[in-house]
């Protein structure tokens, strides 16, 4: 389920945890600065050679900064592209809208794509700080620029950091795989990783394809959180409409439930009790919904409705006919015996007062009527008399 923040917000806070990263990376360039040997002391090359100092064989400080930024960057991104891929898994499990999982797609291959090529690029190369071609040594060798304008050379660097073997893609990364398999529900709109998916910031150098990597993981980061939004609001629709309908289900078993029994021979254990009256009972869905009317009622007066009846057994209705005489129906024909009819006192019993025209005009809202057999000029005028008909 979504946490309630917007996707900038969201990012933004990610931005900001980029300082973690960036600590990692100035910790690296401390290797670099380790390899230097003050030193002056000749080492032997063999015999007839002349010595080549330590200091000649450290790789150029600042084209090791580069190379240890993009490493990072390098790193960060295969954690990206397996978190787009598993961001579209989720879109497409709850039916995000699809040209939103197009870009990410996009995004995602483009990603794959430079550290591809940051992976192409060789890792800095030691430089010579004097030229020993004259007294027999190896001749410094002149150093080629690469792909991204940074000076090298040949020979390998002892302390450089250099990214070895192909590119793996999210899908064969074992730490993190790229699809997910996701369930329906809240919990398969959350994108696993992408919280933790942080921005390296710019701690010094680097060349043109770290800018474009960080360009495209902050891309990424943008798209799958504008995915696992959508897709928490569309479970969180789903489950709405599930519960919507099971609702409906409960609601239609229960108006079946009580056509078995005859009128006034329903069993106390077939109906539901009232919260605010525990002495009155009503067919389950009447109940549910005269719930609801009495708390917009108590909201309008600052109390609750007062009921005088409500399920009335054969024996009561032989009881009220005996009492009442003709404002009681005939023994078992009563809508009171089969659960969906209140008596209501409280004011609501007398036509014309404040309570009874509420009721009038608001009962309805919840699925109770004034029938027009009880209204007022009608050969039995009963203003306390409602009838659940939802």
């Amino acid at each position: 389920m979504s946490d309630g923040t917007r996707p900038a917000e969201r990012f933004a806070v990610r931005l900001t945890k980029g300082a973690l990263v960036a600590v990692l990376a100035g910790g690296l360039t401390a290797t670099a600065a380790a390899a230097k040997m003050t030193s002056a002391e000749p080492v032997a090359s063999g015999t007839g050679s002349s010595a080549v100092t330590a200091a000649q064989r450290t790789a150029d400080p600042v084209a090791v900064k580069v190379a240890e930024a993009r490493t990072a960057v390098v790193d960060v991104a295969a954690d990206a592209v397996a978190v787009a891929h598993t961001a579209q898994s989720v879109g497409k499990a709850t039916d995000v809208d699809g040209d939103d999982l197009s870009k990410l797609a996009k995004a995602a291959d483009k990603l794959e794509d430079l550290v591809e090529k940051a992976k192409s690029i060789e890792a800095p190369a030691p430089v010579s700080s004097k030229d020993d071609s004259t007294d027999g040594t190896t001749p410094q060798t002149e150093p080629t620029p690469t792909d991204d304008g940074l000076t090298t050379s040949p020979s390998a660097a002892p302390s450089a950091p250099a990214v070895d073997g192909p590119l793996t893609s999210a899908a064969e990364t074992p730490d993190m795989p790229a699809t997910e398999s996701v369930d329906a529900g809240a919990e398969a709109a959350e994108i696993d990783g992408l919280d933790e998916l942080v921005v390296p910031e710019v701690a010094g150098p680097e060349d043109t394809t770290t800018a474009e990597l960080r360009a495209a993981v902050a891309k990424i980061v943008t798209l799958s959180t504008a995915v696992e939004d959508s897709a928490q609001e569309a479970a969180e629709a789903a489950e709405k409409k599930a519960a919507a309908a099971k609702a409906a289900a409960q609601r239609a078993a229960w108006k079946k439930s009580l056509l078995g029994y005859a009128n006034g021979q329903i069993p106390s254990s077939a109906l539901c009790d009232l919260s605010f009256d525990t002495s009155a009972q009503l067919r389950c869905d009447a109940a549910e919904d005269i719930e609801k009317l009495n708390t917009a009622y108590r909201k309008a007066f600052g109390t609750d409705l007062s009921v005088t009846d409500s399920y009335r057994s054969y024996a009561g209705q032989v009881a009220c006919r005996i009492t009442k005489g003709y404002l009681c129906a005939t023994p078992g024909t009563s809508n009171h015996g089969t659960g969906i009819a209140l008596d209501l006192g409280g004011g609501i019993q007398t036509f014309g007062t404040v309570q009874h025209q509420w009721m009038v005009e608001h009962a309805a809202e919840y699925g109770w009527v004034h029938p027009g057999w009880a209204e007022p000029g009608s050969s039995k005028p009963e203003a306390w008399h409602w009838e659940y008909t939802g």
